[in-house]
């Protein structure tokens, strides 16, 4: 282990707790070892013992996902003087409001070494103008940071062909994905899938489709939901919705009886 006085100064930035907790967590354990690590990010009401990392510092941030310009502007100027004052070698953002905020602060502070990981483009669905103001958020990005690290080739390729980024800065990481997938984890569990098919009523014979992640609009949830909900079969597809309704989803979408649709939250 690199003794204290040596160890370079890292700091990750992301919007939500729950990105640090699921994306970065293997790797903020592993690099503690080595690097003095502080993550910055939105800790209202969340308890930075669920983290379970004690070499890790965390401070709060109050990003908001929607577009906030003042918000915005606050943010930058508390993460400038962060920065600035913590003498950072390295600043590393993950997701896109997180990305803007940050890599503009760290540029303005100088840090040498500034990494965006890009994990998806929430434009590309978007139409003008927003699609054009967002695209043009990435691209500041892409231009303010040393490197870019994406999460997958093909949307490496999508990047460099709309002009975001160049292939001198952007890469992957082996065949891609942001953590990998903990094998010990998730593996086929008979027990557990009879237990939880049980629990929720499902036949065992019904196909059953899983959604995992944030439960907003601009993800497509309830064109997902709709599609479930039209579907006639004998076999009677089921569709299991996990995660944060951050959106309020669960309570615009109205469930026919017997409707294929559940959410866990």
């Amino acid at each position: 282990m690199v003794s204290s006085d040596q160890r370079k100064r890292l700091c990750f930035v992301a919007t939500s707790p729950l990105t640090v907790q699921v994306f970065l967590h293997p790797h903020l354990a592993a690099l503690s070892a080595n690097y003095d690590v502080t993550v910055m990010t939105n800790l209202d009401g969340y308890s930075v013992a669920r983290f379970g990392l004690s070499a890790v510092d965390f401070g709060h941030i109050g990003f908001v996902r929607t577009l906030s310009p003042l918000s915005d502007i606050l943010v930058i100027a508390r993460l400038y003087r962060i920065f600035y004052r913590g003498s950072f070698d390295a600043v590393v953002t993950v997701t896109p409001k997180a990305g803007l905020t940050a890599t503009l602060a760290s540029f303005l502070a100088r840090v040498p070494t500034r990494i965006h990981w890009f994990t998806g483009q929430v434009w590309a669905t978007q139409k003008f103008p927003m699609r054009t103001l967002l695209k043009l958020a990435d691209r500041v990005i892409a231009r303010a940071t040393t490197a870019g690290l994406v999460d997958g080739l093909s949307q490496l390729n999508f990047l460099i062909d709309q002009g975001v980024g160049d292939k001198e800065k952007l890469g992957v990481l082996l065949n891609g994905s942001i953590c990998g997938v903990d094998g010990q984890r998730f593996r086929p569990d008979e027990k557990k899938r009879a237990q939880v098919r049980a629990q929720l009523g499902i036949p065992e014979k019904s196909p059953v489709f899983l959604f995992l992640g944030r439960l907003t609009r601009d993800k497509g949830v309830l064109d997902l939901a709709a599609s479930f909900a039209s579907m006639e079969s004998a076999s009677r597809p089921q569709i299991i919705f996990v995660g944060p309704d951050e959106g309020r989803l669960a309570l615009t979408h109205k469930k026919p009886p017997r409707s294929p649709i559940r959410c866990l939250r």
